[in-house]
């Protein structure tokens, strides 16, 4: 509940493409991963702006991304947004309240499921983190 009300403050508009699919892992901490990256992606997208989750199924493994429309960031920022603490620029993102530990906690649940993680992003675009976990069936 606290999410919608995040992004409906921000007059975010939510698109799912793709179908539900079942990956091998614990539950809770899946949990935590999406809710992790949903949070980013509402922090740092711009009001009014996009955000779009994508789930693909490509033989055993599913990738799931999650993009949102706003800041973005050069590639050397990407290299690190990974890393405990990092918080990017603070120059270009003033007031959002964050400790650094989101992504990292997301990378660590990843490798704990043999899955992937990676990011991509463009300044004044937005950012996309991808995600590739083994299929349940």
């Amino acid at each position: 509940q606290t999410l919608r009300f995040e992004w409906q403050e921000k007059a975010l508009y939510i698109e799912i493409e793709g179908k539900a699919e079942h990956v091998l892992g614990d539950a809770n901490l899946l949990y935590q991963v999406w809710t992790n990256l949903v949070t980013n992606a509402i922090k740092f997208s711009d009001n009014g702006g996009d955000i779009v989750i994508t789930i693909q199924r490509e033989g055993h493994l599913i990738n799931v991304g999650v993009e949102g429309s706003g800041i973005g960031m050069e590639s050397s920022e990407v290299e690190r947004i990974f890393d405990r603490f990092y918080k990017g620029d603070q120059a270009r993102t003033p007031g959002k309240g964050s400790t650094g530990l989101g992504l990292a906690i997301v990378k660590k649940i990843i490798n704990l499921h043999d899955g992937k993680v990676e990011a991509e992003s463009k300044p004044g675009v937005g950012t996309k983190v991808n995600i590739r976990l083994k299929s349940a069936n």
